[in-house]
């Protein structure tokens, strides 16, 4: 069996490098290619990927999609499974490949996989705690499926969640099921509305930890208010999800967020600057992620109702993300 892998790009300097160098070190009796779409890289990625054994096909930077470029990476590939993974995540072994691809392989009802992600040294002690409470940071292995006892309709928002969670960080799908369901055409959480399609269809996503890689952003609150915004948005769209429903909300959560991340930075041990710094920058993060959720939903629903102004501010904050 042949495992592709396909990498999107742009602009990946010296840690790509590296994430390239344990990709090309991964141990599997599987043949293995791996393929990068470039999306008009100035830092000599491309260069530096084929020089490692890589096959780069290049896009336009504005055509980038996170949906249907993945689509193009895997037409290009000829893998019975597609291991996708950003250019940032470094595998945390020689192992990573392997046992994620195992883990689809063997389940015949499996229409993918995808890998914990573990935060790197220094990350952001607030950061890693929203991190750490993703799916894809869970210690345990878990089978994603619907079953024949349930219906999903019936299922709350977040049990809707805990059975469509998938991640493009570092993934596997299984092309026969691609085939069928290809990636939907999205800016944003094309990997979640996938993982939706197949389970709707009655197939099983496997989270696989034993599959590890090394993944972490210490972004500024802007960029976090934003994505935050983004993936509520989104989740409110897939799955109706509203984790802050109220305006009022935002106040009491924020103070209970924010007494939180002072203890997180309290326990991280820092020095008195940066347990200072790290304080100052956790007030802001507390409320504005509580507005990000709030109006993440909010805003969803209301280009529903085909709001022009809702549409607009979405299509401001969602840019860059």
């Amino acid at each position: 069996m042949r495992i592709s892998v396909v990498i999107p790009t742009m602009n990946g300097g010296e840690r790509f490098k590296e994430v390239l160098a344990r990709v090309f070190s991964q141990e599997s009796d599987f043949p293995i290619e791996v393929l990068c779409v470039d999306s008009e890289s100035d830092d000599g990625t491309p260069g530096f990927a084929k020089d490692a054994g890589a096959r780069v096909i290049s896009i336009p930077r504005r055509s980038f999609n996170h949906g249907t470029t993945r689509n193009m990476g895997i037409r290009e590939t000829r893998g019975e499974l597609v291991v996708l993974v950003v250019q940032d995540a470094l595998p945390s072994d020689r192992y990573w490949l392997s046992n994620l691809a195992e883990s689809v392989a063997e389940d015949e009802k499996a229409a993918g996989g995808y890998s914990r992600q573990v935060p790197r040294d220094g990350c952001n002690p607030i950061i890693k705690d929203r991190l750490m409470n993703w799916s894809a940071s869970r210690p345990d292995r878990a089978v994603q499926e619907l079953g024949l006892d349930r219906e999903f309709d019936a299922l709350t928002p977040m049990e809707k969640l805990s059975l469509i969670s998938f991640d493009n960080v570092s993934s596997c799908v299984r092309r026969s099921v691609w085939e069928e369901h290809p990636f939907p055409e999205r800016d944003f959480g094309e990997d979640v509305a996938w993982g939706l399609g197949v389970i709707k269809s009655g197939y099983r996503i496997i989270y696989e930890p034993s599959s590890a890689v090394i993944h972490s952003h210490n972004n500024s609150v802007w960029y976090e208010f934003k994505r935050i915004y983004s993936d509520h948005g989104n989740l409110n769209q897939l799955i109706g999800l509203t984790t802050v429903p109220l305006f009022r909300d935002i106040a009491v959560n924020g103070g209970a967020a924010f007494r939180h991340y002072l203890k997180l930075i309290k326990e991280a041990g820092h020095g008195s600057f940066e347990r200072w710094y790290r304080s100052a920058g956790a007030l802001p993060y507390a409320y504005l992620e509580n507005l990000a959720q709030y109006l993440g939903a909010r805003l969803n629903r209301r280009m529903k109702e085909r709001s022009g102004f809702a549409a607009a501010i979405d299509r401001w904050l969602r840019k860059g993300v």
